[in-house]
């Protein structure tokens, strides 16, 4: 995840170059970020990984509104995903969490 300067984040794929000078002498980095957030393609492929995760996922925003989440998630939760999406996570999570989440 990067923040654009408007303080918003969206997905990004980053790749960091070494700069050298002449001698091999490092002299700093390059890189580049490509947003991944309009790709339709790297949605399928996040939301694929996502959902092959072994462990209960949740992809929540600023707001701390849930935004994704996948099937570890609902089985564990014990809702569907269309009932847990807009919701806010702090009220889902267990209660031995919810000290650490609300800072």
């Amino acid at each position: 995840m990067r923040v654009r300067k408007d303080g918003s984040r969206f997905l990004a794929s980053v790749t960091f170059t070494a700069l050298r000078d002449l001698t091999g002498n490092l002299r700093g980095f390059y890189e580049f970020s490509h947003d991944l957030s309009e790709s339709e393609e790297s949605g399928a492929k996040y939301r694929g990984l996502l959902e092959a995760a072994p462990d209960a996922m949740v992809v929540v925003n600023q707001s701390g509104e849930i935004v994704l989440l996948n099937v570890q998630a609902e089985k564990q939760f014990g809702y569907h995903r269309d009932e847990l999406v807009g919701q806010k996570v702090k009220k889902h999570h267990p209660r031995g969490l919810r000290g650490t989440a609300d800072r």
